[in-house]
């Protein structure tokens, strides 16, 4: 879920694996393990299509379109919304999560805000602000 913090996504995959998942000095990703992948490849809609090809897809949903800004490849967040996936995308990434002991997020930001109060949210596995699992967030710089 990505939340009201102003910044543009480029792309964002997570990976789950029980073994390493980078080579040492290498900039290749992987894709040993890819439980989602956004990579913001449409520019209207109300969707981000999960585009991993592993299962059933995991799209999330722009609860307010007018708060973001999308251009090929570019996802800003502009205002207030929420991108949300459903319970059982949560329930499937906790599964794998729960079977591995391991996860990788890999997520490509711009801040656009380096006096952002925080946590403020990216990127978050939780039931609400309280209850998480993962998060991804920024405070400051």
């Amino acid at each position: 879920m990505l939340h009201r913090s102003c910044f543009r996504l480029c792309f964002l995959a997570i990976l789950v694996s029980a073994s390493g998942l980078w080579a040492e000095g290498t900039a290749t990703r992987t894709s040993q393990g890819l439980q989602v992948l956004y990579d913001f490849a449409e520019n209207k809609g109300p969707f981000v299509r999960d585009r991993s090809k592993v299962g059933p897809p995991l799209h999330l949903r722009i609860s307010n379109a007018a708060g973001v800004r999308r251009s090929y490849g570019k996802l800003e967040v502009t205002g207030k919304t929420i991108l949300r996936g459903g319970q059982s995308q949560s329930i499937r990434l906790g599964k794998a999560i729960q079977r591995t002991g391991a996860v990788t997020l890999e997520a490509w930001i711009t801040p656009k805000n380096t006096k952002q109060k925080g946590p403020a949210r990216i990127v978050t596995l939780s039931k609400n602000g309280a209850a998480r699992n993962l998060t991804l967030g920024q405070e400051g710089e």
